[in-house]
This record gives C-alpha cells, structure tokens and sequence, in this order.
C-alpha cells in the first residue's frame, strides 16, 4: 500500500476564513515519491522518459511511491527493480519538491544512486537516455523534477571557459513582484544553503581561472597565494583574493566579489548588499565577476565599474524598519 501522509498545515489565509465563519478548505492527502539519480562512471545522468499518463513525453528521475512501512531508500531499490531490473546503492540525498493538483500533493525526494549489478531492462518508460551533464537541461522534465535538476546540477563542479559581454546601455531597475517576494521567503533555510553551495562551486571556479591565468604569465609564485577569502574571513568584503600584473611588470592585489547569476531571456541577474556595493564603488582593486551557467560550465563577464553607476540597474528587495516604541 503506497504510504500517504497527513495532510497538510492549513494557511493563515484559511484559518482567517475559518475563524470568519467561511468554508472549511478541504485538505489534501500528501503522496510520498521518490526518484534515482543514477549515475554512471562516465559522470552520466539517467534520464527516464514517461511513457503513458497525464506527463506522458516528459522526462523525470525513474522511481515511485513510497509503500507503508517503507523507509525512502527502502521504496527506491524497490521500485529501480520493478522498473529498470537492477541493484541500485542509495546514496546522498539531493532535493525535494512539491506538485499539487485537484486531487492531492505529490511529495518527490531524489537521491543519488549506483548502480551495482544487473542489466537495465526498462519496462515502464518510453526512453531511457544517459545524459552528460551539459545536455540534461535540454530535456522537457516534468514540471516536479525541474527544481531538483537544478539542484543536481548546481553541484556538479564547474571550470569557466569562456567570457560573456554585457549592454550597459540599456538600465532597467524593475520592481519585484508578489510572486517572486513570496517565493524568497518560502523555506528560507533551504534556500540559503543551495545558494551557498552555488556560490562555493562558483568561487572555487573563480580561484582555478585566476591561478590559471597567473601561471599562464609567468608568475606561479603569485598563483600559490591566490585564495578564497570568504572561508578565511567573512568581514572582508570579498570572496576571492588575487593579484593584477601592470604593464610594467608589477602587480596589485585584486578583491575579487563572485556573483554566481542567473540568465533569463536577454537580461542577468544577481544580487548584491549595501556592503558589497560600496566595496565595489570605493576600492579602486575591488571587482565583480558575474559567473552565468552554460552548458556544464561557466561563462565569466567581469563588471565595468564606471559604466555600472552610471545607469541604475539597481531594484530593492529588502527594506529595514525602525519605529520607536512608546514609553
């Protein structure tokens, strides 16, 4: 018996309705699932294709329900069984979502996983693909396994190769809407700690270009004390330590802020503190550099100081609020 939940918490929202004397909302069961990242010596990513339902044609991580009494690893090895008929070792979790629709929530966990014996012999989806990493995202996923494909993704380590250009000429601050302000402030803890791990994998890509490139002019001694300040103190403003060789063969320590940023139609976005933004303006060795995800690296555009105050492309998102209190 697949096991099913309570349900869920009733929102401020419904309990004002019901405290109003308004209809009681009806709460839905919660579906556990879980899925197999399934990955291979070759670093590649099973992908498995719907072959009937609703979803039929989309791509999601194979697996199913969890049955009652089941643990997640339990359901797992179970289901890539029935499924796939081979031995799969859970291992590392890696991210969950929710799906709702009319009937109930569906609750997906992934977890990475081995394969450790047997032969793939699919019976239940229309394709199976091994995928290396820089094409997952050109698949159609299913809408729950979207999120968990980024996060997959987001820490996979990454190398810059390659330089992107901005258009400074073109300032649009927008103002952020309800959907967005609600969603920043949806399971905050989360939230903070896949940015971290993306800001990590962005920095470290950071310290191995800028070594690279200081060996590249003849100054190894210079690459050695390149370092990831951030992890040694984080009062200083700065993510990465480096150094700048001038024309006349000295050099210049560089502060380096990592902006891992996120590209959506023709604009980037990232953010930044008060803190970051003043460094950035009053240090003449501070820099930005904004890392944006292509393919299974990253694409590097180091930001041009005068040309961004010069227009404003800065949009609030965050306010502080001091009243007195009456004595």
């Amino acid at each position: 018996m697949m096991q099913i939940t309570a349900a869920r918490n009733l929102t401020d929202y419904e309990m004002k309705h019901i405290s109003a004397g308004g209809i009681i909302p009806e709460e839905k069961p919660v579906l556990q699932v879980v899925g197999a990242a399934i990955i291979n010596e070759r670093d590649e990513l099973l992908c498995a294709q719907r072959g009937r339902g609703p979803l039929i044609g989309k791509w999601e991580f194979p697996g199913g329900k969890v049955e009652k009494g089941e643990t997640d690893q339990e359901a797992l090895a179970r289901e890539i069984k029935e499924e796939l008929g081979i031995e799969v070792e859970v291992s590392d979790f890696i991210d969950e979502s929710c799906d709702e629709n009319k009937d109930q929530i569906i609750n997906l966990k992934v977890y990475k996983c081995k394969q450790v014996s047997g032969v793939i012999n699919d019976s239940e989806h229309q394709s199976l693909k091994w995928m290396k990493k820089e094409d997952i995202e050109s698949l159609d996923w299913a809408e729950a396994d979207k999120p968990i494909v980024d996060t997959y993704l987001d820490s996979l380590p990454r190398s810059i190769d390659g330089h992107i250009s901005f258009d400074y000429f073109e300032a649009e601050a927008i103002k952020s809407t309800d959907k967005e302000i609600s969603r920043a402030a949806q399971d905050y803890e989360k939230s903070q700690k896949a940015k971290q791990k993306s800001g990590d994998l962005a920095e470290e890509a950071v310290i191995k270009y800028e070594r690279d490139k200081l060996n590249n002019l003849g100054h190894p001694e210079l690459a050695e004390l390149v370092k990831q300040e951030s992890k040694i103190n984080s009062a200083a403003g700065y993510d990465v330590k480096s150094y700048e060789i001038k024309d006349d063969g000295s050099f210049v320590e560089v502060h380096i802020e990592v902006k891992s940023a996120k590209k959506t139609a023709k604009y980037v976005e990232f953010f930044i503190s008060q803190n970051e933004l003043d460094k950035f303006k009053n240090d003449p060795h501070h820099k930005i550099y904004c890392l944006i995800k292509s393919g299974g690296n990253y694409k590097l555009h180091e930001v041009n100081k005068s040309d961004f105050f010069r227009n404003n492309y800065l949009s609030p998102m965050v306010y502080r609020v001091r009243i007195r209190v009456a004595e």
